[in-house]
């Protein structure tokens, strides 16, 4: 599946962005050399540090880490238009960035990366300012999308373990750092504001962030605030062309030299975007006098409302569902030309390029009026002709069209409030205490219908992508109402699904750490902790509610189409693709008959229109009707309803304890030239689980 390839929001912002630095930098660069004509007119230099610091300061973060660790600061999260947290990870070597919804969901593109991969492994830890942090339906891990990049100071990536760290990233662990008081000298105040365009979903979203800061000296020590806000919006769309399951076919089947493969299905989707996110990041320190002490407290809050809503076409010739993945298809009839038109052709590796595919034809039983029993058309004759071999019949069913409505609708949040105490009681020892309490929400409503018609469909695949050639009146085997493919009449509700979540968190952590610094050349320190954490998560997961309504198999005449009387009135709705849908070319029909994107928003009004309960017909028992084998549902949450197999309460309590002791340094060398450092440590963790 290929986006389209359009000049998108980010490269626009990247490019405009990099004109406005060019005019800061000759703006800067031109007082600085009239300064210095007049102070020497034989010596002429102007330096650019910019780039070179932020390089500095991440260098600097990596060589004094005790393990391997690479960091992104503000200045490099500032420098590039990034939207999300994950987006400015992306720059860091040995991380990959999923693209995709989801890993389980791999049919849809992310506006924004969904999950972080660390040197190919996805185990990955997060911590917020050196603490745990989760998201409710997660481990160990964050959702990136919960985290606004206005708010980072720099962001660690651990690649190992070191006996200090806290247990739990296999993979690694992504620290994410907010801004303190004490890192910026005297009074600041920061304003951003971004306003961009989507050319595809052609609407603007605002983005903003503010930041606060002050500190004062005093008797009592030095006291510092910081406020940090954001908000940003995006609006996008993107547009696919992706192949379904590819089948394998015999040589025998299509004569060709090898083994052949056809797609056994063509998806075109056309998605939009609409992500909302807040973020609060609060803290307060005090310093005494001398130095010896520092009290920080912090509250980030991160919330983050996402939805997205898809119309969908899928043209297929056949099904291999639930075969196994190295199946190889003998049969002759599966997949073939339609009646009368040319051979499938292929190229030299055997796969498929051009054809007019259709299925085999369709059992309608045989007695008198048997297919009417099936489903009829506007004129009350047999919907699907009967056509059997054994009676001297020759023909092919038209491939199926199917369009669906799909609908995601995400509001979660993650808060952290944390208290740090660090005391150096002498030149020696240093002290540190912390303790954290972290929420976190999430909830989710997913829900698709998919309708379904039949069209003679010519498929060209000898192209950059696959294009379709719909006729829209046409369908072998199938009487088609006037209108076709713009008929309501003529598409039947094939299936439906619904999937909510309610899930939240709590955890309480505490630690407390000493390090003794023994100031000799060989012997660096030695590092004592102890932590405590318990986490109370509750999962509430309902499993994607698949069901059916009509088919072509049983007795649904009454109900087969979407327009019959038999359902609610103004549920379905025309919707057009336009004619520059992923630029233009990919089928010559822009217009078909979906189920009504409004309706389907609404969790009740789709119950109403399609459930089994309203109805009386139907296998589809709709999310909080405690009918059906949706019975026994016994908790009722903001987006849904839950049975006591979907449900899932944990209690995690770990206490941990570790020592690690650092040798070497600057002045500690072998061989007379090469610098020796390091740390050996281990770390010993007890965790008990309860569900």
């Amino acid at each position: 599946m290929k986006s389209l390839p359009k000049m998108s929001r980010t490269r626009r912002r990247l490019l405009a962005g990099s004109v406005l630095a060019s005019a800061a930098v000759l703006a800067f660069a031109g007082p600085v050399l009239a300064q210095e004509a007049a102070a020497d007119t034989d010596t002429t230099e102007v330096v650019v540090v910019g780039a070179r610091k932020n390089l500095q300061s991440a260098q600097q973060i990596k060589r004094n880490a005790d393990t391997v660790v690479d960091s992104i600061t503000s200045e490099d999260i500032g420098s590039f238009p990034d939207k999300s947290v994950a987006e400015a990870l992306q720059r860091v070597a040995g991380i990959t960035v999923t693209r995709f919804n989801g890993s389980d969901d791999t049919s849809h593109f992310s506006a924004e990366p969904s999950g972080v991969i660390v040197r190919g492994l996805n185990q990955v830890r997060s911590e917020f300012n050196g603490r745990d942090t989760f998201s409710a339906n997660s481990d160990r891990g964050l959702s990136w999308g919960d985290i606004s990049p206005e708010l980072m100071s720099r962001i660690d990536v651990y690649k190992n373990q070191s006996a200090d760290l806290i247990e739990g990233g296999i993979a690694g662990t992504v620290d994410l750092r907010t801004r303190l008081p004490f890192d910026v000298k005297g009074q600041t105040a920061a304003l951003s504001l971004d306003y961009s365009y989507g050319d595809i979903a052609k609407e603007w979203a605002p983005a903003v962030s503010g930041i606060y800061t002050n500190r004062w000296q005093t008797e009592l020590g030095e006291f510092g605030v910081m406020a940090n806000l954001a908000y940003s919006k995006v609006m996008t769309a993107s547009q696919g062309v992706q192949y379904d399951r590819m089948g394998i076919f015999d040589p025998a089947v299509f004569g060709t030299e090898g083994l052949a493969y056809i797609p056994s299905g063509i998806y075109l989707r056309d998605n939009l975007y609409d992500r909302r996110r807040q973020g609060i990041a609060l803290a307060a320190q005090w310093r005494s006098n001398d130095g010896s002490m520092l009290l920080t407290g912090q509250f980030n809050r991160s919330g983050y409302d996402n939805s997205w809503q898809e119309h969908s076409i899928y043209s297929s010739g056949y099904s291999i569902y639930g075969e196994p993945t190295d199946y190889i298809i003998t049969g002759a009839g599966v997949v073939a030309p339609a009646t009368g038109t040319p051979d499938f052709t292929f190229d030299s590796n055997g796969n498929f390029l051009t054809g007019q595919w259709s299925n085999s034809y369709l059992y309608l039983g045989e007695t008198p009026d048997s297919d009417k029993a099936v489903a009829v058309n506007a004129a009350g004759d047999a919907f699907f002709q009967k056509c059997y071999s054994w009676e001297g019949c020759v023909g092919r069913k038209a491939s199926q069209i199917d369009s669906a409505v799909n609908r995601f609708k995400n509001k979660q949040y993650t808060q952290d409030a944390s208290l740090n105490f660090k005391w150096d009681p002498t030149d020696r020892i240093r002290l540190n205490f912390d303790v954290q309490y972290v929420e976190s929400e999430i909830k989710n409503y997913n829900a698709s219908v998919t309708t379904r018609t039949f069209a003679d469909t010519f498929i060209d695949a000898t192209g950059e992508y696959p294009t379709l050639q719909i006729a829209p009146d046409s369908a072998e085997l199938v009487n088609l109402s006037p209108g076709g493919i713009l008929n309501a009449n003529n598409y039947s509700y094939y299936a439906v699904t619904d999937h909510t979540e309610d899930s939240e968190g709590t955890e309480l952590a505490a630690r407390a750490d000493l390090q003794y610094s023994f100031g000799s050349t060989w012997l660096d320190s030695l590092k004592v902790g102890v932590r405590y954490a318990e986490r109370d998560q509750t999962v509430r997961w309902g499993a994607y509610n698949w069901a059916n309504i009509a088919n072509t198999w049983a007795a649904n005449a009454a109900y087969y189409n979407i327009d019959s009387a038999a359902y609610p009135e103004g549920h379905y709705e025309t919707f057009d693709f336009g004619g520059d849908f992923f630029d233009g070319g990919q089928m010559d029909q822009s217009k078909f008959v979906f189920f009504k994107m409004d309706s389907l928003m609404n969790r009740d009004s789709m119950a109403e229109a399609l459930g089994n309960p309203s109805l009386g017909f139907g296998e589809y028992m709709p999310v909080c009707s405690n009918t059906g084998y949706r019975a026994g549902e016994v908790y009722t949450g903001d987006f849904g309803c839950y049975k006591p197999n979907e449900i899932l309460k944990v209690n995690e309590e770990t206490q941990a304890a570790y020592l690690m002791m650092k040798f070497g340094g600057p002045d500690a060398r072998i061989f007379g030239s090469i610098g020796v450092s390091g740390n050996i440590g281990i770390r010993y963790v007890h965790t008990e689980d309860m569900t």
